[in-house]
């Protein structure tokens, strides 16, 4: 059987003038529709709706009136600024270092500023506590095995290892018995104790429980801890460090945030004065 439309045309089946001319508004039509999809794409936020648009407009091989260019510019701005989001989250050093040199390359160093600065508080800050859970990482077996041996550990022993598990996340109530903590040390794989510092994050830590564990490491001078147990003398200044890096943290976050506030108000002023200016 013959086509509906035949290019060549014939007295039987011959593509009309008027059908041509649907055709070609048809066509037309179809790609002021893919390019206004694109346009909309590019002024959005969504990657995956993006990346489809510019596909649809690659595949019918449109023309770039400077609508495609801007798409991908703004393909790539959106990914940084994923991949920036997305490194926070995973709390990697070395995703983070890469993906921080790259945002800080690229031409959108400017627009991602905010986003840059973040991922590299979360970077130092991660820095800081590989810095602080090295000694204890690299711990012998043994010396874990010592502290746990203890029937009746010295008071500063019992004291660090219960301010330890304190900041790891465990309640004090729970902590006052040493059968209950040797319980604890006895614990492998992801719940043994070196696993849960090597996963442990500071930002977790409110600033009761830094308070308490300074409280109760504070009677205990680590030179005397050391005499009584190497390994409790590891995990003494480890402790000590996070309260330290706790107190630390909400001050420079509190200050951030009021000069992060300052700068708005100066803004909206300067805007302010610039509205005046023009109805002036």
């Amino acid at each position: 059987p013959r086509g509906k439309y035949v290019v060549n045309g014939s007295a039987n089946g011959s593509a009309t003038r008027s059908d041509s001319t649907f055709s070609e508004a048809t066509d037309k039509g179809f790609k002021r529709r893919v390019r206004e999809k694109l346009r909309v794409a590019t002024a959005g936020h969504d990657i995956e709706e993006l990346e489809k648009a510019i596909d649809r407009f690659e595949r019918h091989h449109l023309e770039d009136c400077g609508d495609y260019t801007k798409a991908q510019e703004r393909l790539q701005y959106l990914k940084l600024r994923k991949d920036l989001r997305d490194s926070i989250r995973r709390s990697h050093v070395g995703v983070l270092e890469k993906t921080i040199a790259e945002a800080r390359n690229s031409q959108w160093a400017g627009q991602l500023q905010n986003q840059i600065e973040a991922a590299e508080r979360k970077l130092a800050h991660l820095k800081e506590l590989n810095e602080y859970k090295h000694d204890i990482l690299n711990m012998e077996q043994t010396t874990i095995s010592e502290i746990h041996s203890y029937k009746k550990p010295p008071p500063c022993v019992h004291d660090v290892m219960a301010a330890t598990y304190m900041l790891l996340g465990h309640p004090e109530p729970k902590l006052t018995d040493w059968t209950d903590i040797e319980t604890l040390m006895c614990r492998v794989g992801r719940d043994s104790l070196i696993h849960q510092v090597r996963d442990f994050d500071s930002n977790t830590v409110d600033e009761q429980t830094a308070q308490r564990v300074q409280d109760i490491l504070r009677p205990h001078e680590l030179h005397s801890v050391r005499q009584a147990s190497n390994g409790a003398a590891a995990f003494h200044v480890w402790a000590t460090q996070i309260c330290e890096k706790v107190e630390r943290d909400k001050t420079e976050e509190e200050e951030r945030l009021r000069q992060e506030e300052l700068e708005k108000q100066r803004q909206e002023q300067r805007e302010q004065k610039s509205g005046r200016k023009k109805k002036g």
